[in-house]
């Protein structure tokens, strides 16, 4: 893996400016919402540039009438708005803490609140997020990598979109979550990105593998052209590595009916596709009614619960009236494996070898 040179300079905890790019992060989709501000701000039409608002505080609760944005005493405003800080660059939206200006867009009925903010600002809070801050910090870096990398490719791909990073996508909580730890290593890590055939890549990461990590593609039909899978013997020193759940017949026709397979019973569940050299279900066949549906392992794992059906490497079996689900790993297993980095860094490898570890035949660079 080469990399391109880097200075590094900053002390843990100390926020120093550099150049960076902005990230649109979306906030929240409701039909309202409350926002504060304790310094100067301006309130910014984007369609025409010009300030509409100006004060030295806010405290209001924003809500849609006839198609525009409206607070305070009954006043309205164009269906966008851009709230900027012109002090400190901190605002609270709905009670949490985070950098950056404000836009408030009419969608659906429904505001659409983006938070822009640099980028390394926004992986500062993605990081401890994420992973836990008291790791090693080779893993915290690598973390850092895999983050910057995800938020830079979809920010390339949703330039033509209100926002680059739809909510809960990664985990990002605000000022609250950020950590001296974790922001070293996002500063000394300052603007690297992975590359796979020269081109970004959205840099998957997930919690325990369970021993092998799985193609992109396979999860969704869209995440094509990333790095290769890896046999992973690192994680399994976890309580997340091995799991079990069982359900009945009829809470397993439940879930089903509740996603829109119309059946009264399932008879049997068996493996449809599977990894080609790997133990992981693609997909599944499920009989029921006398029907047979192919159901992919994704969907499925989405239609039990994530936190259920843990992963996509696993076995069923059927024993009376009840199915049991032995697997191993929890996430979808496509990229970082966060409890195997954990492992690498505890063995003394960096963060590039954690990297090229899980994302196979990539090029480190600094795009800023």
């Amino acid at each position: 893996m080469m990399l391109t040179p880097a200075s590094y300079c900053r002390a843990a905890g100390k926020r120093v400016e550099r150049k960076s790019v902005t990230v649109r992060a979306q906030l929240v989709h409701d039909s309202s919402v409350s926002l504060q501000i304790d310094n100067a701000f301006e309130i910014i039409d984007p369609q025409t540039n010009k300030t509409v608002f100006r004060a030295s505080r806010f405290n209001e609760k924003i809500h849609i009438t006839n198609g525009a944005l409206a607070f305070g005493k009954r006043l309205t405003f164009p269906p966008e708005l851009l709230f900027q800080p012109t002090r400190a660059e901190f605002f609270r939206l709905n009670g949490v803490l985070y950098r950056g200006s404000l836009k408030l867009i009419v969608d659906q009925n429904k505001i659409l609140a983006v938070n822009y903010l640099p980028m390394e600002d926004y992986i500062k809070s993605v990081v401890p997020s994420e992973i836990s801050k008291l790791w090693d910090y080779e893993v915290l870096k690598a973390q850092a990598v895999a983050a910057r990398t995800f938020t830079y490719q979809h920010r390339n791909v949703n330039s033509d979109k209100h926002y680059d990073i739809p909510y809960g996508l990664q985990q990002y909580k605000g000022v609250i979550a950020e950590n001296a730890r974790t922001s070293w290593a996002v500063d000394v890590t300052f603007g690297q990105v992975l590359f796979y055939h020269d081109k970004v890549f959205p840099a998957f990461f997930h919690t325990v593998c369970g021993g092998y990590t799985e193609q992109g593609e396979a999860v969704w039909p869209t995440a094509k052209g990333l790095p290769g899978v890896t046999a992973c013997s690192y994680c399994s020193n976890n309580s997340y590595f091995i799991w079990e759940h069982k359900f009945t017949r009829k809470e397993l026709a439940d879930k089903l009916n509740k996603a829109g397979y119309k059946v009264n019973s399932v008879d049997s569940i068996e493996p449809h596709e599977k990894a080609p050299f790997y133990p992981r279900i693609r997909s599944l066949t499920v009989h029921a009614d006398g029907k047979r549906i192919v159901i992919p392992a994704n969907r499925f794992r989405a239609i039990c619960g994530y936190n259920v059906i843990r992963s996509s490497l696993f076995t069923v079996t059927l024993s009376g009236n009840t199915f049991t689900f032995n697997g191993r790993g929890w996430g979808h297993g496509v990229g970082l494996c966060q409890y195997g980095a954990k492992t690498l860094a505890e063995l003394h490898k960096d963060y590039l070898y954690i990297l090229e570890f899980y994302y196979p035949k990539t090029e480190l660079k600094r795009v800023y």
